[in-house]
């Protein structure tokens, strides 16, 4: 899909989430499952603006859900493979002997030939004599895979031993209008199944056509004649059909030993081949020299080249090969291949009657057999190997953080966190409940929080667009720090304009976090106000935990009862609900009330309020401002230092 144009750029964190979505989907056990996975991909393409896409999915796969939905698929007898990769293995295989330059009546010679190969094989594998065996197996398993497969007894092992483990839990109840027909009750379902044939409707036994935990409990509670495991259920597929053994004529043999007899008769090459053959050597050699890396052994090996070419051009040059047994001072003519001698010696080694003549001569072959040097800084052929352990540990996790997502998104009360915290602003709950809105908010990359983010602005940035959860507090912190800030000198905001004409600028500001994604300014301001509002709650929690515990205690008993209203009144306000009684001030919210916690200093807002609450509570106090203070580097009070401003005391006194 990221791969495609015509669905625009995403992230790598929305395409994991969109593959957990799809992933959902292919495994949906029944249709409300698929319904609400569905239902899930349709909003997250829509935040994400790749409404494309669920286009796409609409048109060519939601309308054919019985060849891929796998609740749709339980009663196919599929063996539990949906996918294709016999066919890519196939496919795989013929192209070490095909490719695009082959002819179409080559290609079609090599399928034959391959399809040959395989079903002659596979003849081999049902004609082979013998059984398979397993030590830990019973007498009910060894049968089973005496005429099956290790794969097939596997199966049927886990049901066998299911069946015996859930023995009591089931209760089998036979049919009043059918007698072959017994209900199964006592696990998460209720299920069916025939006692004629032994078939259940179970997805194990639909699918795999082999005998599944239901039959065997029932077979084994109810002492069936035979064996417990029911042989007829299990499909003509898994078995292996013994054939009759013919009885041939004894057969004899002689050991053949004509030298010449046999021998592969090499073609006569053209001109143009032979230098074809010729650069293709040449070419290997200078890939092997350009990787030497020491200058000397490069030239000592170009000067042994040359030497080569010299005495080819001088027809100087003797290829050796090695002796023959029994020859030791004949030379062996150049076109015979060395590797073709000791592949027959070898050959003769291993159908040798014990002759000790024969191996001396077959280990003095070997021991002149010419020695290959590997480089070992040679790059290797073909694609690099897939981390398959590290991609599919990769895709679980990303399936656990949309599960996760979902099931958040449920318990915040909407799908993104802009209007969670709108929403909570409008309605300004209790601390317990919006506790419990922000709980299904949870922290990501939490392994990333000592990265060092980078601030750009780039013009089309690749955003994840579909962030619900927050980053942790440090890396959140460090993203705050590198953003600038927003209302600068040059970009000031007038407040007597009526009107504002600022154009929107075609750059995004983007913080880039590595290996974790990019974010706009408006991500991170809204992570940081996510983030801000669980730390208040979580401070309004524990004020309430203080005033009942700590508080209460050490107050008269006539106060009790104002402490318990005021601790039911901070529980139940919204942290940033406004005070009655103040000023319509920012900072006169129930957020001030929080710091009032011993040992935590008081902040100027909770000062002021307190001063406005004496000034109108008795019509004796007045409050005439804030002094500004700063600490002393010295303990010692300074005489000549003013304590309070002029101004500010002839106001207070007049």
């Amino acid at each position: 899909m990221r791969s495609k144009p015509e669905f625009g750029k995403i992230s790598s964190d929305d395409a994991v989430q969109i593959d957990a979505c799809i992933h959902k989907l292919v495994y949906a056990d029944s249709d409300i499952s698929y319904e609400t996975a569905h239902f899930a991909l349709k909003g997250l393409c829509e935040r994400i603006g790749n409404s494309g896409f669920f286009d796409y999915f609409e048109k060519n796969w939601h309308d054919c859900q019985d060849r891929w939905v796998m609740h749709r698929r339980a009663d196919l007898p599929h063996f539990q493979n949906h996918t294709n990769n016999r066919l890519e293995s196939f496919f795989g295989k013929l192209k070490d002997g095909v490719d695009g330059s082959k002819s179409m009546a080559v290609c079609v010679k090599t399928l034959v030939a391959y399809d040959r190969r395989v079903e002659n094989e596979y003849r081999y594998r049902l004609a082979r004599i013998g059984q398979f065996v397993h030590s830990g197996y019973d007498e009910e398993m060894a049968n089973v895979l005496r005429f099956t497969t290790p794969y097939v007894a596997g199966k049927v092992a886990e049901e066998y031993a299911f069946a015996l483990d859930r023995l009591e839990t089931y209760t089998f109840l036979r049919d009043d209008e059918d007698g072959h027909i017994l209900h199964v009750d006592g696990g998460k379902k209720s299920y069916v199944f025939r006692d004629d044939d032994w078939r259940c409707d179970c997805e194990f036994s639909v699918s795999m056509r082999l005998p599944c935990h239901h039959v065997i409990a029932f077979r084994k509670s109810a002492s069936a004649e035979g064996p417990v495991i029911p042989w007829a259920s299990i499909d003509e597929r898994w078995t292996s059909p013994l054939r009759e053994l013919k009885k041939v004529r004894q057969f004899s043999y002689e050991r053949y030993s004509d030298k010449d007899a046999g021998r592969e008769v090499l073609a006569t090459m053209t001109q143009t081949q032979r230098y074809a053959e010729a650069l293709r050597v040449t070419q290997r050699i200078a890939s092997e020299l350009s990787d030497i890396d020491e200058t000397d052994e490069f030239r000592r090996s170009l000067d042994f080249l040359e030497q080569q070419w010299r005495n080819f051009r001088q027809k100087t040059c003797e290829v050796a090969t090695p002796r023959e047994p029994g020859e030791p001072g004949k030379r062996r003519s150049a076109a015979h291949n060395d590797s073709d001698s000791i592949d027959e010696l070898k050959d003769q080694e291993m159908s040798s009657d014990g002759d000790s003549s024969e191996d001396k001569e077959v280990e003095e072959v070997l021991a002149g057999a010419p020695t290959i040097r590997l480089n070992p800084k040679a790059r290797k052929v073909g694609r690099p190997k897939k981390q398959r352990q590290k991609t599919v540990a990769s895709e679980k996790e990303g399936r656990k953080w949309f599960d996760a997502a979902e099931s958040g998104r449920k318990t915040s009360g909407d799908v993104t966190l802009v209007r969670v915290l709108d929403n909570l602003d409008r309605d300004q709950p209790g601390l317990i409940e919006t506790q419990r809105r922000l709980s299904g908010v949870l922290v990501k990359f939490a392994e990333a929080d000592a990265k060092k983010p980078k601030f750009k602005r780039m013009k089309n940035p690749v955003l994840i667009q579909d962030a619900f959860y927050i980053l942790p507090a440090k890396l959140l912190d460090a993203c705050m720090a590198v953003l600038p800030v927003a209302n600068t000198e040059a970009s000031a905001i007038s407040v007597d304009e009526a009107s504002q004409d600022a154009a929107p600028t075609a750059m995004v500001e983007t913080v880039h976090i590595k290996d974790v994604g990019a974010f706009s300014r408006t991500q991170i301001e809204t992570f940081k106000r996510c983030q801000n509002l669980k730390t208040a709650v979580q401070l309004g929690i524990d004020m309430h935990k203080w005033l009942s515990e700590e508080g209460l205690p050490s107050l008269p008993a006539q106060y009790h009862a104002l402490a318990r209203e005021v601790a039911r009144n901070v529980l139940e306000s919204y942290p940033y609900k406004e005070m009655k009684g103040l000023s319509r001030m920012p900072d006169y919210k129930y957020t001030m009330l929080y710091r009032l916690t011993p040992p935590t200093w008081m902040t100027d807002a909770a000062i002021r309020a307190c001063c406005e609450r004496l000034v109108a509570g008795t019509g004796t106090c007045r409050f005439a401002g804030e002094l500004t203070g700063r600490t002393m580097t010295k303990k010692t009070r300074s005489k000549d230092a003013v304590q309070v401003d002029v101004a500010l005391r002839n106001r207070i006194m007049g």
